[in-house]
């Protein structure tokens, strides 16, 4: 009787089944993926790119930022300014915008219009950086956010009292920029609201209020409901004014006027 014979092929498979290594296989297997990846024609990952690439990168993003940050600018200000005297204005306004070069225009939708005007830089070189005068033309300058300026504002000569001047400053370059609107006013100081006696005084502007008179040394003085007022002294006596049953009343400032007394002085604001 001949001894039983395992079929070849069975043979192989029983030796490979038992020189089969665990902890080779896995190796093997990760070198299969790292092989497979390295054909994939996918982009690699940013931790697999050389250096520079990913400095490339990097800079590409920050130049995607910068263009976005520029698409934005204004002006900043006050929305009225007085007239002094000589019926000119001035007032700061600034920037926010992103680094860049912008150049100022004014532009006066209303009549009347301004007399002339100038915008200079309020820090070194203090150069001029938009005006009317027709030598300066488009003049551009590098700007950026915090960057200010004196706004000069003249009226005409023969600018009344009361009367209102309309423009607004339009900063170009850098993207979409608002534009800041804003008002140059002529004080009006020629009446007082109301006086008790005869003759009323005449008010004049000081650059900054209206003066309307002084009051006598020693006298206890007070504003109620926008008008001036001092206490009486004995018997109802008043050193100005007229007495009104509780105090010596003496006027009253203009509609849309605030009274106040300063330095023992009758005021109201232009």
């Amino acid at each position: 009787m001949q001894p039983l014979r395992l079929a070849p092929t069975l043979a192989l498979s029983t030796a490979l089944l038992f020189a089969c290594d665990p902890e080779q296989d896995f190796a093997d297997d990760a070198s299969a993926d790292e092989l497979e990846l390295g054909s994939d024609d996918s982009e690699p990952m940013l931790g697999d790119m050389p250096s520079e690439l990913v400095e490339l990168e990097l800079e590409a993003a920050s130049n995607e930022q910068t263009t976005e940050e520029e698409s934005w600018c204004s002006v900043w200000g006050p929305s009225e300014v007085l007239a002094n005297n000589q019926k000119i204005g001035t007032a700061e306004i600034g920037i926010a915008a992103a680094i860049g070069t912008y150049d100022f225009d004014l532009i006066q939708n209303y009549l009347p219009h301004f007399s002339s005007f100038n915008i200079k830089r309020t820090y070194s070189p203090y150069a001029v950086v938009a005006s009317s005068s027709a030598n300066l033309g488009w003049y551009p300058f590098p700007g950026r956010t915090g960057d200010t300026f004196n706004l000069t504002l003249q009226a005409p000569a023969n600018a009344a009292p009361g009367a209102v001047y309309s423009g607004r400053i339009k900063l170009n370059g850098g993207g979409q920029c608002t534009d800041y609107w804003f008002n140059l006013r002529i004080a009006d100081c020629r009446t007082v609201g109301w006086w008790s006696t005869n003759p009323w005084p005449t008010p004049w502007f000081d650059n900054a209020n209206c003066y309307v008179a002084a009051l006598p040394p020693g006298q206890t003085s007070f504003v109620h409901n926008n008008s001036w007022y001092v206490q009486e002294t004995a018997g109802n006596q008043c050193a100005v004014g007229v007495f009104d049953g509780a105090n010596c009343y003496i006027g009253s400032a203009p509609g849309g006027r605030t009274a106040f007394i300063w330095n023992n002085a009758l005021y109201y604001t232009p």
